[in-house]
């Protein structure tokens, strides 16, 4: 088929489908000629529309090829609206195909001197002698021909045929066909930095904005005005910080081929098209990332023939929000207020994961077959969750707040072929949600078949309502227990082929669920809360837990002072981040038992922002747990009062004036914690103190400050201080520091008291060891104080005894020499080689592999990242299965799993020919039998150790922990080691990959 049929196809296809979506015909509206088809799409701004035409002098004129519109289109134009473009110029060839567009393709061997407009698209020719010295040229004006540089500059339309940066001088006006054309046979990166300029159009002839080539990055523009504002088939596109607005499509790749594109802090606003990305019968379609993007206000959000992530961003006011062809992510996000559809992966290969997301105001929230719904909040939608019955399987709707919809949940029975067959529902799992006022149904199963609902809340104790309630069979049983379905709840719906009993499974009823609070309030009665909505207050102190035995879980949702903390006087931070609070005028996000002792109280997954103090415990003795807390943008982030313990997991406290502080004697652990960008890390005035695998990184003043406290830290990294890493002040007890690093600060360990800090085994920055500081100090370098050695290396300094000159008052000998080999590709290395793009924008699983493959260096001679296979690749070239990882136990026979496991280790070197351990011990110290009498999965486990041998001195395989083992430990999590990737943040799932492979590793 030729590439202009191929196109047109695919138009009609998407045409097709967007039809189907709203439920109307397509039928193209004719405009002008009847050659010619026009959308009507969202209106041009005001002053633009009216404006008149650029007369020959150069006045002003609208963006030519949007077409102006209604802001109100009717449901009726809504699948125009949604339609791929059709350039004015197509019109039928001879052989009666649609002619094809300037814009729609282009011929990749065309000779670049033989542009059209050859007075105002000049190409880049370098001289053949050029001296790495020249400056930046300004390219393209008057035609002229500039010298290769490492940056050029911009101020005109023209041909990019050279590898670098180019910068915009000045915006651009276009009159031409393409106004930056990109060569896309150049295979090295082109970067086009927009510098706040605007690339607008100003003909009715220009089509395209930039026609873009194989690697290319656009940074800081905006895109106005053009039929197509950025179109190719690059093997990497990244946008960053772009706007593009009023064009008819924003981004349009048709690649065939892998491939990614990218777009991170930027707009797309206002176009018929936003992101149309693949060619739906690509073998394997370019990937889209979108990540802190606003998408407002277009026909078509984004369509993606491939995967699609979207992360921490805002989809709204489209008619439709976003399509996914085979695999979609949507995390953190908002999916509001679009007309037709929030999200749809309709096809019955296409796995879709929503988490954490605000899906609200949306015709259709979201429309899915196959994936995983958990801790979402979908409310006021016309239909909330929609399951197709294409292949509606797999489908798991686990903890989410399902409120105010016409319909929570629909099970579709209809199909959109006629080769389609309705699939038996029972691998999809409706548990631990809450289905509350949803105006029709709860849950409407319109299939003859029965779907598993137990364990929600509707709404009521009482249970869930038989719907429609004048049903004259009402109320409906349960399919199982003959329950009857008479409660006050939501509704649930009636079997079709079995009159009086219902098709959803309800029996064996949730409680009431947790309490939704979603207003500032005291909590002071025992039970379970959650945050059902981002709260914004001007309050003293926003949510009091006076209570014991309170769980309060956020769901990743945001507590936030609206009038900030500049002005208000309850705390005062002294010049070495000690902090005092006056409780009766102090601004706080949260504040357990201010005004008495309370006791097991858990705090997880909220945000605290702006305040004062985000979290505090009060005046009295307390016990408090405090679980991915995250705490940004206040003077202090978490305060730690008088508590019995106080126990921090998994936070994250940045960007505030003082991260963590504690003020008084009482146990506080902190665990996997991130403190990073504040001026003071944490504070603790004093208390026994301990902190384990937590970070403290890129502090200015203070990193750790331990005044008068107890402090022991293993397994923490202390980094990138401006100032001092730890500084301790004790002078009754030997503060201990192990297994750490302490590397890049302005000075690392400052022992301010007259007992030692102990620091031995920990790793300064450079296998020499620490330095010591002054260096001119004419008692440098410094003596351990108890083996003598100096403190002659070129790490992080240690300081001086006052009291015994040329000793230091810190014991640091023996230290860790960078003993590993040094790593030859970082993260982001391996991770851009397997997947296009960055370590901290991969899935949750993709980063387990990656940090798996990371631990495995150095790898052998002439072996790059993109050698490496996973398991996952392994088995598909082995076996021809195409799986995700956590699916190989399952879907692979025991021997096709080991053989991968094995071709797995086999690529970072050889595999044991005469291990000290057979898989038969291992198997029996594991689990208490022989290999072959284990299941697939954990064969596959043992299989993996058996691998890693000999295993350093002293390690026996009962001491070696597996994965899922590791979780149990360390986060309480009881599942299979196939499905931590589900239940682990992407931060936990490193960490713990990092702890297991620490087993294997020589000491």
């Amino acid at each position: 088929m030729s590439s202009k049929r191929l196109v047109a196809v695919f138009a009609s296809f998407l045409l097709v489908v967007a039809s189907l979506l709203v439920g109307v015909p397509w039928i193209p509206s004719v405009s002008q000629s009847d050659d010619v088809v026009a959308l009507d799409a969202v209106s041009p701004p005001t002053e633009l529309a009216q404006s008149t035409p650029m007369d020959q002098s150069g006045g002003e004129e609208p963006p030519t090829s949007t077409p102006e519109a209604d802001d109100s289109v009717s449901a009726d134009a809504v699948s125009e609206t949604t339609s791929p473009p059709v350039s004015d110029s197509a019109t039928e060839d001879d052989d009666g195909e649609p002619a094809q567009s300037e814009s729609s393709s282009k011929d990749k061997t065309r000779k670049k001197s033989t542009s059209k407009k050859s007075d105002s698209r000049a190409v880049v020719e370098p001289e053949s002698d050029t001296s790495t010295d020249v400056e930046s040229e300004t390219l393209f004006s008057d035609g002229e021909t500039a010298q290769v540089a490492s940056e050029f500059e911009l101020d005109s339309c023209g041909v990019i045929d050279q590898p670098g940066t180019y910068r915009l001088v000045s915006d651009l006006r276009s009159t031409d066909e393409i106004c930056l054309d990109i060569d896309p046979t150049v295979r090295e990166e082109i970067v086009i930095d927009g510098d706040g300029h605007v690339i607008r159009n100003d003909s009715v002839t220009t089509l395209v904005g930039i026609s873009v080539g194989s690697t290319v990055t656009l940074v800081d523009m905006t895109i106005e005005g053009f039929d197509t504002a950025i179109k190719g088939e690059p093997t990497r596109l990244t946008l960053q910080r772009v706007r593009l607005i009023y064009n008819h499509i924003g981004v349009d790749s048709f690649a065939n081929s892998p491939g990614s594109v990218e777009i991170r802090d930027s707009e797309i606003l206002r176009n018929s098209f936003g992101v149309q990305v693949g060619l739906l019968d690509a073998s394997r379609p370019p990937s889209v990332t979108v990540t802190r993007t606003t998408i407002v206000t277009n026909g078509l959000g984004v369509y993606s023939a491939g995967d699609l992530i979207v992360d921490d961003s805002t989809v709204e006011d489209n008619r439709i929000g976003l399509i996914v062809g085979t695999n979609g992510e949507v995390r953190n996000s908002v999916i509001r207020d679009n007309g037709q559809l929030g999200i749809r992966c309709g096809a019955d290969f296409c796995e879709l994961d929503v988490q954490n997301s605000l899906v609200s105001r949306n015709a259709v929230g979201i429309s899915m077959s196959v994936g995983n719904l958990v801790g979402n909040e979908i409310d006021d939608n016309d239909i909330g969750i929609q399951l197709t019955d294409l292949n509606a399987a797999n489908v798991r709707v686990v903890e989410n707040e399902i409120r105010r919809n016409g319909i929570g949940l629909e099970f579709e029975n209809r199909t959109f072929r006629d080769t389609d067959t309705v699939s038996e529902p029972s691998e999809v799992v409706l548990r631990d949600n809450r289905f509350v006022d949803n105006a029709q149904f709860g849950v409407l199963n319109e299939r003859g078949v029965v779907i598993d609902a137990r364990g929600n809340f509707w709404g009521d104790t009482s249970g869930p309502s038989s719907g429609p309630a004048d049903d004259p069979d009402a109320p409906f049983t349960d399919p199982v227990t003959g329950r009857l379905a008479e409660g006050t709840g939501d509704s649930v719906s009636e079997n079709p082929t079995n009159p009086g009993i219902s098709n959803v499974r309800f029996d064996g009823l949730a409680d009431s669920g947790p309490t939704v609070i979603d207003q500032c309030t005291e909590i002071d009665t025992p039970g379970e809360y959650v945050l059902g909505t981002t709260i914004r207050t001007a309050r003293l102190t926003c949510i009091v837990i006076q209570s014991d035995d309170v769980v309060f879980d956020g769901k990743g949702r945001t507590v936030q002072n609206v009038d900030g903390f500049e002005f208000a006087d309850g705390v005062e931070v002294d010049d070495e981040g000690g902090v005092s609070v006056d409780s009766r005028q102090v601004t706080s996000g949260l504040a357990v038992g201010p005004r008495n002792t309370v006791r097991n109280v858990v705090i997880r997954d909220v945000v605290v922002d702006g305040f004062e103090v985000g979290v505090r415990t009060g005046a009295h003795p307390s016990e408090a747990t405090f679980e991915s807390v995250t705490a940004v943008d206040n003077e202090v982030g978490v305060l730690v009062g008088p508590t019995v313990t106080s126990t921090y997991l998994n936070g994250t406290f940045s960007n505030n004036t003082v991260g963590m502080s504690g003020i008084e004697y009482f146990p506080t652990a902190v665990v996997d914690t991130r403190i990073t960008d504040n001026q003071f890390g944490a504070y603790f005035e004093s208390g026994r103190v301990s902190i384990s695998s937590t970070t403290f990184d890129r502090n200015a003043d203070r990193g750790l400050t331990c005044r008068s406290c107890v402090l022991t830290m293993e397994d923490s990294t202390v980094s990138r201080t401006s100032g001092t890493g730890v500084v301790t002040s004790t002078n009754f007890a030997e503060n201990v520091i192990r297994n750490s690093t302490i590397v890049d600060n302005g000075f690392g360990v400052d022992n301010r008291g007259t007992t030692l800090v102990d620091a031995r085994g920990n790793f300064w920055g450079d296998e020499s060891g620490p330095s010591s500081v002054p260096a001119d100090d004419p008692d440098a370098p410094f003596a351990d104080p108890v083996t003598g050695t100096l403190a002659d290396g070129t790490g992080d300094a240690i300081s001086e005894d006052p009291s015994n000159t040329g000793v230091s008052n810190v014991r640091f000998d023996p230290f860790v020499g960078d003993t590993n080999e040094p790593t030859q590709f970082s993260r982001d290395d391996i991770a851009q080689a397997k997947y296009g793009r960055d370590f901290d924008e991969l899935s949750v699983e993709t980063t387990g592999q990656v940090q798996a493959i990371f631990n495995r260096q150095p790898f052998p001679d002439d072996v790059s990242p993109a050698d490496v296979e996973t398991r996952e690749e392994i088995a598909e070239r082995l076996f021809d299965l195409s799986l995700d990882e956590s699916d190989l136990s399952e879907r692979l026979t025991r021997e096709q799993l080991l053989t991968v496991q094995n071709a797995y280790d086999e690529q970072f070197g050889s595999l044991p020919t005469d291990p000290a351990f057979s898989r038969d011990d291992i198997a029996q110290a594991k689990y208490d039998r022989d290999f072959d009498e284990l299941s697939v999965e954990t064969a596959g486990q043992v299989q993996a150790i058996f691998n890693r041998q000999s295993f350093p001195a002293g390690v026996s395989p009962a001491d070696i922990e597996t994965r899922e083992e590791i979780a149990e430990r360390l986060f309480g999590v009881e599942v299979e080691e196939s499905t931590l990737a589900e239940v682990l943040t992407k931060e936990r799932l490193a960490d713990l990959q990092n702890r297991y492979d620490a087993q294997f590793e020589s000491e």
